[in-house]
């Protein structure tokens, strides 16, 4: 089964100051730092006033998921901050299977 995590997070004025053209690659570089490079992003704040993006980690263990936050918070990302973090809801794909498997 693969564990997905969902951030939603809302992108803050120290972000978007950001020149459009320099954002993807510091976001990529903070990213990279702390071994998400896999990381998707869709946008929201056209739809929702909750938070402006989702970001979607897919396949990481808890212990490396855990551990990629803490590099996150040590960085641009959370402690300029670029962006706040709503919600983590952490998934696992399927699940409800385990029910079937007996697991």
């Amino acid at each position: 089964m693969t564990q997905t995590y969902f951030l939603l997070l809302t992108a803050l004025p120290a972000f978007l100051q950001i020149p459009r053209a320099e954002r993807d690659a510091r976001a990529a570089e903070a990213l990279a730092q702390a071994g998400l490079s896999q990381m998707r992003f869709f946008d929201a704040e056209a739809f929702s006033a909750q938070c402006s993006d989702i970001a979607m980690v897919e396949g990481m263990s808890p212990k490396a998921f855990h551990r990629a936050m803490e590099v996150l918070r040590d960085g641009p990302v959370f402690s300029t901050p670029w962006f706040r973090l709503e919600a983590v809801i952490p998934t696992l794909e399927n699940g409800h299977q385990m029910m079937r498997e007996g697991a």
